[in-house]
């Protein structure tokens, strides 16, 4: 039986946000030759986000996020370790995607402000205003 994970922040989904992610430094990121992807944000709080990535990322490296939040100025870069990925195999249609679970190392200046709004509105949340 699986013991239930207490978590230390609350969790907000975010179904209308997505992210760029971005290996740390820009020497990084040449070297890993890794592109810049956009991934959605399936949810996220004050220590951590899950996203949803058409590539897999690499267990324990560092990204820089760049977060796209319709209707909100956002934040300045954060800077999270990639705890977890996870492959979402083909279904209906769509190709495989990947469950990334990251954990925020450096947030960005106003990033709990803009979760506070995001919680705090419902139509924020849904992405219609």
């Amino acid at each position: 039986m699986r013991s239930p994970t207490v978590r230390k922040h609350r969790r907000t989904a975010a179904p209308h946000m997505k992210v760029a992610c971005k290996p740390r430094g820009f020497l990084q990121a040449i070297l890993s030759r890794q592109a810049i992807q956009v991934a959605k944000i399936l949810d996220c709080s004050e220590g951590g986000m899950r996203l949803l990535a058409p590539e897999p990322m690499k267990v324990g490296e560092t990204v820089r996020l760049d977060l796209q939040v319709p209707f909100l100025h956002a934040p300045s870069p954060l800077v999270a370790r990639v705890l977890r990925c996870r492959e979402r195999p083909a279904s209906g249609g769509r190709a495989p995607s990947f469950e990334i679970g990251l954990e925020i190392l450096k947030p960005g200046k106003d990033y709990s402000g803009m979760l506070k709004r995001l919680r705090d509105d419902p139509m924020l949340r849904q992405g219609t205003l």
